[in-house]
């Protein structure tokens, strides 16, 4: 007998764009209620924050310690960093360009009016302060890296400098060449399993944290906001959909193959990206191309995937960069040289520090950009949740395709140096 109601459904895309489309409505139709409900969402949100750090710490040692444990060759232990920085630093760079360009969150005095106190009146006074507070927004970013107690650090959310303690803490880890050491490594990617598997069931919750975040929102706000959030959907799309065909025609070339042949070997990576918005669930599909398609060395195929999948997220740099600048415009903030240094180096940082991690739990990892430049992080969390499902999918294809042009990049010059 089949089952009528499955669990699943809840994250299926249309009951988020149903959740999304009845929060406006309760919101503009019910606003008191909506109101109501606001406590709820930041309950939510505040369970996923809370899995923020555990996530860091145990999912970026055990990634670190595990690729020194496998005995890479230095020299491509040196080209899959640089690939992996470069490649981020790349599409933060365009993300940036294309948000000043275009001018994202720039909005006439009438557009503000019209956003409310709750996104920008209360918050504009303080973030104007904060960024013009004591040194450059590039000094405060920089001093946030390290932090003299570790534990000051958990407490006062400084991401970059548990992020800096992970990567530290996973390459000593990596060089123990011991049973403990292995031991340790495997210990942490049990907890990182749990933790993944706490968020995978609090994301089942995200229709009706939607519903009670964006519901209050839009009673307070009204539409404008989620109008000019149009603008981070259609430039991560067009960002995206560039750098897929990018990464295909790059692959065409690393496999020698046609760059159609190449669309549809791995036709069912890139549908399974698209749809479960999964990194994890997609690139076995990307393994089983590489297999049955091209001539690789299948165990380094096998060995550079999950490490490009977890260390080389990097679509989430094209979001993150240009949400800060988006975010900026928006509280009237005026980034100079430094302070766009500042979102182009951080937005790298974000795409690394949520590998492996679902995209909702990411958006608090903003923090990273907006804290060196005082932007207030709480109402803007809210507008990406808001929006979060609808680019996952443009930004788990590129992803997926991006990684799949990088096993074929180190494998080939893997099985050089090793000839």
């Amino acid at each position: 007998m089949k089952k009528l109601f499955s669990i699943k459904i809840l994250l299926s895309p249309w009951v988020i764009l149903g959740s999304l489309v009845s929060s406006f409505f309760i919101g503009h139709y019910a606003p008191i209620f909506s109101l109501q409900l606001q406590p709820f969402g930041e309950l939510f949100l505040d369970l996923l924050k809370m899995c923020v750090i555990p996530i860091v710490i145990t999912a970026i040692p055990s990634g670190f310690a595990h690729m020194l444990m496998k005995k890479f060759d230095a020299r491509i232990l040196r080209r899959m960093a640089l690939m992996f920085v470069m490649v981020a630093l790349l599409l933060s760079f365009v993300g940036i360009v294309v948000a000043e360009v275009f001018h994202f969150g720039n909005l006439t005095a009438d557009a503000k009016q019209r956003l409310g106190q709750l996104l920008l009146q209360d918050h504009t006074a303080s973030a104007a302060a904060s960024h013009g507070g004591s040194g450059s927004a590039l000094t405060r970013f920089m001093s946030n890296f390290v932090s003299g107690n570790i534990f000051i650090a958990f407490v006062n959310n400084n991401m970059l400098a548990i992020l800096t303690f992970a990567i530290m803490f996973g390459l000593a880890l990596g060089l123990i060449c011991t049973q403990a050491g292995e031991q340790v490594v495997l210990t942490l990617q049990g907890l990182f399993a749990a933790f993944l598997k706490l968020i995978n069931g609090l994301i089942y919750f995200l229709p009706f944290g939607i519903i009670c975040l964006i519901s209050a929102q839009v009673a307070s706000t009204g539409f404008e906001v989620f109008k000019v959030a149009s603008q981070l959907i259609i430039g991560t799309y067009a960002i995206g959909t560039v750098a897929i065909v990018i990464a295909i025609f790059t692959l065409s070339r690393l496999l020698k193959s046609p760059w159609y042949r190449v669309i549809y070997h791995f036709r069912e990576m890139l549908i399974i990206a698209f749809v479960s918005q999964s990194s994890y669930a997609s690139f076995p599909l990307g393994l089983k191309a590489f297999e049955q398609k091209y001539r690789l060395n299948q165990d380094k195929v096998n060995l550079f995937f999950p490490l490009t999948v977890v260390l080389s997220p990097v679509g989430m740099a094209v979001l993150a960069s240009m949400t800060t600048v988006f975010a900026a415009n928006l509280y009237s903030i005026h980034l100079n040289l430094s302070d766009l240094v500042v979102v182009w180096l951080a937005a790298v940082f974000i795409s690394i520090a949520i590998g492996g991690v679902p995209a909702v739990i990411g958006m608090t990892m903003m923090s990273i950009a907006f804290h060196p430049l005082g932007i207030p992080l709480g109402p803007m969390v809210i507008l990406l949740i808001a929006i979060s499902n609808i680019v996952d999918p443009i930004i788990t294809v590129m992803n997926a395709s991006i990684n799949a042009a990088e096993v074929a990049y180190l494998t080939k010059v893997s099985e050089k140096h090793s000839s």
